[in-house]
């Protein structure tokens, strides 16, 4: 198929030498399995393990990304942001709570879902992930990172523009089948509203704190994520990698989910993290109250 009619209305393709196309040479491949919880192999095979710090022997190991080693997968601006402030020690924690939170997105029926939880928790760390997943298992999604841009993965490459462009698309065009196809992975924070063209992709996943885009939870029939905090075990293994003390001020300099952390606590109690509930917005007061 001529590769012009999948381009979205005031779309580009990207050039070679840009990030996000050198990213999708290296990893993108066509599907050939349905998408599951566990990576596809060509992204496990850039995942490596340290051994969990302050825990039984039988732990699971922590995972993580070199991102010294593998520098092309920092995907978005969060993860440059550990590359540039660790440099060469710079790591991208694989939370097992990522995989999960694939698991929810492929349980059937499929609901979308709002991943929110406090500043800084990791919520556009988990959207970075589910990039790389999406990237390796030949998924089609879009990425918006910022209102004013939006970038769409297929087979045919990387293309971006500005998400008003494709504020309706034309039914049974190529382009709108490919939307249709897509994921949609929003992490822009609140204020902002979503173009209704979009409601059509095949699956959509935003980050928000925890009272934000109340607009998409309600127009995509999204469900509520709450990521939790670190755990002890996670916290101590990545302080070690980073030669950090394991007070509570230098353990809050890898995750602010920390803030009554010490290591003579015990691990942290899991949440439940996946509502089978929508989220309603707080019953108005009255002033008179």
């Amino acid at each position: 198929m001529d590769s012009s009619k999948l381009l979205f209305p005031g779309f580009a393709w990207l050039g070679p030498q840009t990030h996000f196309r050198k990213l999708h040479q290296a990893l993108w491949r066509d599907a050939q399995q349905p998408l599951s919880a566990d990576e596809p192999p060509h992204l496990a095979k850039f995942i490596s393990e340290f051994p969990p710090d302050g825990a039984p022997a039988a732990a699971a190991p922590i995972r993580y990304i070199d991102l010294e080693k593998h520098p092309l997968l920092a995907a978005t601006h969060s993860v440059r942001t550990v590359q540039r402030d660790w440099r060469e020690k710079a790591v991208f924690l694989v939370r097992d709570e990522y995989r999960e939170l694939l698991k929810a997105a492929l349980e059937s029926p499929p609901a979308n879902l709002l991943v929110t939880g406090h500043s800084r928790i990791g919520k556009s760390f988990a959207c970075a992930f589910l990039i790389l997943v999406l990237l390796a298992a030949g998924q089609p999604f879009f990425y918006i990172e910022h209102t004013s841009i939006i970038y769409h993965f297929s087979t045919h490459g990387v293309q971006c523009g500005n998400p008003t462009n494709v504020w309706d698309l034309d039914e049974g065009e190529a382009a709108d089948q490919l939307l249709r196809a897509s994921w949609l992975l929003i992490d822009v924070g609140q204020g902002w509203e979503i173009p209704p063209a979009f409601l059509f992709t095949d699956f959509a996943l935003c980050t928000s704190p925890e009272d934000g885009m109340r607009y998409y939870v309600k127009e995509f029939k999204a469900l509520y994520w709450h990521m939790r905090p670190w755990s002890r075990t996670e916290a101590l293994s990545v302080a070690r990698h980073y030669g950090i003390s394991d007070t509570k001020e230098a353990l809050q300099r890898i995750t602010p989910s920390l803030a009554t952390f010490s290591p003579s606590v015990a691990p942290l109690e899991r949440p439940s993290t996946f509502s089978q509930s929508w989220l309603q917005p707080p019953t108005p007061t009255s002033s008179n109250q």
